[in-house]
């Protein structure tokens, strides 16, 4: 059991390891404000321009409904405008070609909105990992310590426990309750604020 152990130990140290300089990488950009993981400037420009660009089509969109319904223009089964008028053909062509590119620029929008977010959330996942890791090496440190001295000590003792199937139950425990107890809880908060939603209002606050 302890060779397993201790190839497992140098396993966690080295996940430590690369997620400790992970972190190092985030936290050279970090300053302790909720402007850490906001956009940038082309960032909040290019939002801008698409969020100008969706209201016009949004616009656009609501007035064809409108018309059509003060024109009385009548719906399909299927839910879409008759094209037996005028107007109804009329707007059924604005519709076609503004529709899609409503939902696009929609589309756009929404994953700009979350991009601080999910940032953070990049930041806060890669600290409970490194966390993990970190207690997992401590937890496997500690059983092999305990086991090196069991064997220099009581070598009957040392030999009943590597065959105790308990005894890698309760490792397997611990590094189960470890887990847990790191999705508990955010920790990326002690370093920096969660962002939040990026908004036309709230673009330009961080």
């Amino acid at each position: 059991m302890i060779f397993p152990l201790i190839l497992a130990l140098i396993i966690t140290i080295i996940i430590s390891l690369f997620y400790h300089s992970k972190i190092k990488k985030f936290k050279k950009d970090i300053s302790g404000n909720k402007s850490d993981f906001w956009l940038s400037i082309d960032e909040k420009n290019n939002f801008k321009n698409t969020h100008k660009e969706y209201s016009n089509t949004k616009d656009i969109i609501d007035n064809a409904h409108n018309r059509a319904v003060a024109a009385g223009v009548m719906k399909n089964k299927d839910g879409n405008y008759s094209a037996k008028s005028k107007i109804g053909k009329e707007v059924i062509a604005i519709l076609d070609r503004y529709e899609e590119p409503f939902t696009d620029l929609k589309n756009k929008l929404d994953k700009v909105k979350t991009m601080p977010l999910q940032r953070w959330t990049e930041f806060n996942k890669t600290i409970k990992i490194y966390n993990f890791f970190t207690y997992l090496a401590a937890t496997f440190s500690l059983f092999i310590a305990i086991l090196i001295t069991l064997f220099f000590a009581n070598k009957i003792v040392f030999i009943g426990i590597l065959k105790n199937e308990l005894v890698l139950s309760i490792i397997l425990l611990i590094i189960v309750l470890l887990f847990i107890y790191e999705q508990a809880k955010d920790r990326a908060t002690a370093f920096t604020p969660k962002p939040p939603i990026v908004s036309h209002n709230n673009i330009d606050d961080y």
